[in-house]
């Protein structure tokens, strides 16, 4: 079943994150699906955002969805995802933005994708 074949990719960071820092940065080992939406991911930050900041999800440098925290918010939500799959021997990476907020920080959680 899909449960049994779900993939967690971490995230975490335990200071503010620096421009264009790499969350993860990792090759598959086996193709993995993207779910719409991220159903079933969560990622939290102790310290909340001062402004919108939004983290990149990258399969070989294409984004596929956009990790989004809200002003003074400590939730993130997910956009623009691209629902399909990404091919083992693929790179993916979450990178922070160019300019990183100042105070959003304890960044933690993880992106449920299923083996395909």
């Amino acid at each position: 079943s899909w449960v049994e074949d779900m993939r967690v990719i971490p995230i975490t960071s335990t200071a503010a994150p620096t421009a264009s820092e790499k969350l993860q940065d990792l090759i598959t080992t086996v193709d993995l699906f993207i779910p719409a939406s991220l159903t079933g991911s969560s990622v939290k930050a102790d310290v909340a955002a001062t402004a919108q900041t939004d983290f990149l999800l990258k399969d070989d440098g294409a984004t596929v969805a956009t990790i989004r925290f809200a002003a003074s918010g400590t939730t993130a939500s997910f956009e623009s995802v691209s629902s399909g799959t990404i091919a083992a021997g693929s790179r993916i990476t979450i990178e922070s933005p160019g300019t990183p907020d100042a105070t959003l920080a304890s960044i933690y959680g993880g992106l449920h994708l299923f083996k395909r």
